[in-house]
């Protein structure tokens, strides 16, 4: 009898998840979302659809999950941090809006727009986003190679890394927030092939 009740409660989860309202954040400031519960954690799953990646939040305690919001145009870009807060970025190509880096703060389920940027990366502590222009921002200023910036969201002040070309016009491409040596990485080469490796350490370059 507990199999079979089991067995229904995953099914009506499952039947939610696929039936649940798709979110089109673009062109939002701000949306809400439900906060998490009690003993939840946040989780999330990237989903491939005809219409790029779609996001889907939710609170996750022991087996169960309880879904929050699926986001359509997500970018697959993608980060938690402590204290349950989530920075994701959604594609805006098919608008004239911006692609946007948005926050979620779980504890709150408030849902707020902080950045023009797509391909980004945090720090563990979710204080320092290191972020690359879109290519819409790219294009209408006419740069040659778009703009890696380091936000505060402290104080919310940036830094530009990377205005111009490297060397042998080598592509860069953000790895990840290092959190040994507490430096955002990039990797420059061309292809598959990795040449060379820059770091950047946020909590040095701003105050």
């Amino acid at each position: 009898m507990l199999k079979k009740k089991m067995v229904f409660i995953a099914f009506l989860l499952w039947c939610s998840a696929l039936f649940a309202e798709e979110i089109d954040l673009v062109g939002k400031n701000n949306y809400e979302l439900p906060v998490l519960r009690k003993n939840e954690t946040i989780g999330y799953d990237r989903i491939g659809t005809t219409n790029g990646f779609r996001l889907d939040l939710y609170g996750k305690h022991n087996n169960n999950k309880r879904l929050l919001g699926s986001f359509i145009y997500f970018s697959g870009f993608i980060q938690i941090c402590s204290d349950n807060i989530v920075y994701f970025s959604v594609d805006n190509y098919k608008s004239n809006y911006y692609s946007a880096i948005y926050k979620y703060d779980a504890k709150t389920g408030n849902i707020i727009k902080i950045l023009d940027g797509l391909t980004f990366a945090a720090t563990n502590d979710g204080r320092y986003i290191c972020y690359g222009e879109p290519w819409q921002i790219r294009k209408k200023e006419n740069h040659e190679v778009k703009y890696w910036y380091i936000y505060d969201m402290l104080t919310k002040k940036q830094k530009v890394i990377i205005n111009s070309k490297q060397e042998n016009d080598w592509q860069i491409d953000l790895k990840a927030f290092d959190e040994k040596t507490n430096s955002f990485i990039f990797e420059l080469g061309y292809d598959a092939t990795v040449l060379k490796t820059i770091s950047f350490n946020p909590y040095e370059i701003l105050p």
